[in-house]
């Protein structure tokens, strides 16, 4: 099976953003919290442990002719609340929110360096129809890690269905994707 090109060069990614030289600091922030409810009686119910949502936080860097767009593209998703999945590399991906997003030095025309927090946000992957091959036709800001995430795929397997695809972060718009 062909191995994904961000798996080989460890990228990390957000909404079609490859953040190729990325993180340069990182932080993963994994917490649950006691919670208890106040009975009428005055007396507290059975405390539970609620799982609160993973966070990663860090310091990264955009380069290259194309980084203010990225960039831009990244204060879109932060602007509109947009949801899009997040990979870091060694610790896979999960659908999530800007929930920070901060200029760490002056902007250059080929360079941004950036602080960032991205927060996991509810969702489900969805479900397969069960016709076989079925494809999917690629939206707006979508790449094959989007794709793979929203149905629950392995990365390297949809690159395997799809080698007429070469770079997966780069697909044509309108472009059909391959799921089974």
């Amino acid at each position: 099976m062909q191995q994904s090109d961000d798996l080989k060069e460890g990228i990390m990614r957000f909404g079609g953003v490859a953040l190729s030289h990325n993180p340069k600091e990182l932080s993963v922030k994994y917490a649950k919290r006691l919670s208890s409810d106040m009975l009428v009686s005055g007396g507290y119910s059975k405390e539970k442990v609620v799982r609160l949502p993973e966070r990663i936080s860090g310091r990264g860097e955009l380069y290259g002719s194309g980084c203010l767009n990225d960039y831009g593209r990244l204060m879109t998703f932060y602007r509109e609340d947009k949801a899009s999945i997040v990979s870091v590399p060694y610790l896979g991906a999960f659908r999530a929110v800007i929930t920070s997003l901060t200029l760490a030095a002056e902007p250059k025309e080929d360079y941004i360096a950036v602080n960032f927090e991205f927060t996991a946000a509810p969702g489900k992957a969805k479900k397969l129809p069960d016709l076989q091959p079925y494809y999917e036709t690629r939206r707006d800001g979508e790449d094959m890690w989007d794709i793979a995430y929203y149905y629950g795929l392995d990365i390297n397997e949809l690159v395997g269905l799809n080698p007429h695809i070469r770079k997966i972060r780069d697909l044509d718009r309108f472009e059909r994707v391959r799921l089974c």
